[in-house]
């Protein structure tokens, strides 16, 4: 995908690889990137300027800016007071855009699961106290949603659903980086991001906590890549529970249209679904 962005004018900059990697991101903290956003920023964008290819459009790409996998998992659906401040300091400051990608939680949840793993050890029980609390109360988006809304008035806020972006993905990045973006018919290699089969993901769970932070990156992304550790895909959720789950977050969608009305992405022609 980045190879592809490139081609549209769009360096495409992933903190996780070259940032680290060039130790440019020293002064901020990865787990903590909202940190990116205070004042102090300034001075990140000259440290970013040593990554650029000369595209007029610069697209850092941070998945946990709303937080790290594991507070997700441990049922923390980004309620994030520090981050909120930040983002309606830096919209009262300057014209500013928020962009929100949102998911079913009968497969994003999975997916964070087997992300965390990346970053630290399983929790005792795995996915079984993620299967407990979501049984509890579904996740709901809205909720933050009307946090964004709060905290930044004035800031514009443009949603889409994850299950649109298989078919949608040109209409989607182009709405992003604010160029018309065109892209090949193949899908995109994501064989860095992928978060591995069921049999993968049982592997990472089974890595000890004493294990260090750059070992622990290198060991998962073997296990999830590797051919060996292929099999059906993670899907820990009971089948009753993935009907609640895509019924509350069919509902979700409604609410978000009500509290923030034009601000979903809306597509036509069918949408990815759990089993796809």
């Amino acid at each position: 995908m980045a190879h592809d962005l490139n081609g549209n004018g769009v360096d495409v900059l992933v903190p996780q690889l070259g940032l680290r990697d060039a130790n440019l991101l020293r002064p901020y903290s990865l787990r903590r990137p909202a940190t990116w956003l205070l004042p102090g920023a300034r001075n990140l964008t000259g440290r970013i300027s040593h990554l650029r290819q000369g595209h007029p459009v610069a697209l850092l790409s941070e998945e946990n800016l709303l937080g790290p996998p594991g507070n997700v998992i441990r049922g923390n659906f980004y309620k994030n007071s520090l981050l909120l401040k930040i983002l309606g300091d830096l919209a009262r400051r300057t014209p500013t855009t928020l962009y929100l990608s949102v998911r079913s939680p009968a497969t994003f949840l999975p997916s964070i699961y087997a992300e965390s793993l990346r970053h630290e050890a399983a929790p005792a029980g795995g996915f079984d106290n993620v299967i407990r609390w979501v049984s509890r109360r579904a996740p709901r988006w809205s909720g933050l949603v009307s946090d964004l809304k709060a905290a930044a008035p004035s800031a514009r806020l443009v949603i889409w659903r994850y299950e649109d972006f298989r078919n949608n993905d040109a209409a989607i990045l182009s709405e992003l980086c604010g160029i018309k973006v065109a892209l090949p018919a193949e899908p995109a290699d994501t064989l860095r991001t992928q978060s591995g089969s069921a049999n993968a993901v049982r592997l990472a769970e089974r890595l000890g906590p004493e294990m260090e932070a750059d070992e622990r990156r290198r060991r998962v992304h073997e296990i999830y890549t590797d051919p060996g550790s292929a099999g059906p895909p993670f899907r820990p959720f009971p089948p009753d529970l993935i009907k609640s789950l895509e019924l509350s977050y069919e509902l979700d969608l409604h609410e978000i249209r009500r509290i923030s009305p034009g601000s979903l992405m809306e597509f036509g022609g069918p949408r990815a679904t759990y089993a796809a």
